[in-house]
């Protein structure tokens, strides 16, 4: 559940209380809207309480401020990394400020005004920051991707889980086709593609019929598990995949049955 994969640390659950209290109703289930929302009471609602009027990040709506930590969360991913340095990120927020009509010399003040704030940037260690939580830099990642038409780039990357989020996230974010993303996946006919497709449709908003019934086609190819590694693959599908196990329970043998009901109790399914 991506709620639970969020409320890790104090922090970071108060932020879940918020959007809930925000949204006046249940939290959303959908895991790029919530990521969405999370970082809305971040960057708006947070902000506007705790910056001084002369705060230059007070300026900047939230989405100039989302601009600003997509460039930082794209170039950590590019780069392995989940760490960066106050002059990387001030170098990245002074190579954005022009675009959003402002001076690149407010980078050092934006970045010392975001120190220990917003709780989506934070500095670790001296002169050491990094997103609160690797969601929010996978999230960051995905915005910048789908933002700058690059989710075909994004589907070169379907063999490094480092980047599976990522993809995943893309193709839940609105504006983005994610026809492209799950076609250019299918193409593959790798088992690993084929799981990471079946990923991003829990988060994409519009596949087209055909698409989806290719996938759970070669879904139901992988059922029952004949590996560890395959029953992992499953479990990380989610709750989508539990249709196609119940289907393959009749058609199976005893030790095959085990299997496929161990993975529905991993995967919370309840009927």
């Amino acid at each position: 559940m991506p709620i639970q994969r969020i409320a890790v640390n104090p922090l970071l659950t108060t932020i879940l209380c918020v959007v809930h209290r925000f949204l006046g109703r249940s939290i959303p289930e959908h895991r790029v809207e919530l990521y969405d929302k999370c970082t809305d009471a971040l960057l708006y609602e947070w902000d506007r309480a705790k910056f001084t009027e002369d705060a230059v990040v007070g300026t900047l709506d939230a989405n100039q401020k989302r601009d600003l930590l997509c460039r930082v969360a794209r170039f950590l991913h590019e780069n392995h990394e989940a760490e960066i340095s106050e002059e990387e990120v001030t170098s990245k927020f002074a190579d954005a400020l022009p675009d959003l009509d402002r001076s690149p010399g407010d980078a050092k003040q934006i970045v010392d005004e975001i120190r220990d704030r917003s709780g989506l940037l934070v500095e670790l260690r001296p002169g050491i920051f990094a997103f609160s939580h690797l969601t929010f830099q996978e999230y960051f990642t995905a915005l910048a991707y789908a933002s700058a038409k690059d989710v075909r780039q994004l589907i070169t990357r379907w063999d490094d889980p480092w980047w599976h989020e990522v993809i995943a996230l893309s193709a839940g974010i609105s504006g983005t086709n994610a026809d492209v993303i799950l076609r250019g996946l299918l193409a593959r006919k790798d088992t690993q593609a084929t799981v990471l497709a079946a990923i991003c449709l829990e988060t994409a908003i519009k596949v087209p019929l055909k698409v989806r019934r290719e996938i759970e086609t070669r879904l139901d190819a992988l059922i029952p598990p004949h590996s560890i590694v395959m029953q992992i693959a499953l479990h990380n599908i989610g709750v989508m995949v539990a249709p196609l196990l119940i289907k393959k329970l009749r058609q199976s043998r005893r030790d095959e049955i085990f299997s496929i009901l161990q993975l529905l109790a991993a995967i919370d399914f309840d009927p």
